[in-house]
């Protein structure tokens, strides 16, 4: 099973937090990385995501952010994304048709 790992930075005086994710945003872990990250962003404000360090991404990975951005966009929250990719994740990104989506 791939391993990840999560930080939450919270930043009241700026109304907003940053999350950052690092090792694997794919099926195998996607379902607990999911209740993390909406555990984390229960607070409130704005999140900024960086997701760094990131050895494997899937479609479900890319799923798992995009459904968590529209989730903050129905609570009229932002959500910005700061994503450093390997060669094949960029390509995989691309392809999917969420690069627009995750910037």
């Amino acid at each position: 099973m791939g391993t990840f790992s999560v930080k939450n930075e919270i930043a009241p005086a700026q109304g907003g937090q940053t999350i950052t994710v690092e090792g694997d945003i794919t099926l195998e872990n996607s379902d607990a990385l999911r209740q993390e990250l909406l555990a984390m962003v229960s607070n409130g404000g704005a999140v900024h995501l960086i997701a760094s360090n990131v050895e494997k991404i899937d479609l479900s990975g890319l799923q798992l952010l995009v459904s968590l951005q529209k989730l903050l966009q129905q609570e009229n929250r932002t959500l910005t994304f700061e994503i450093i990719y390997s060669g094949d994740a960029q390509s995989l990104v691309e392809c999917s048709g969420y690069s627009s989506l995750l910037r």
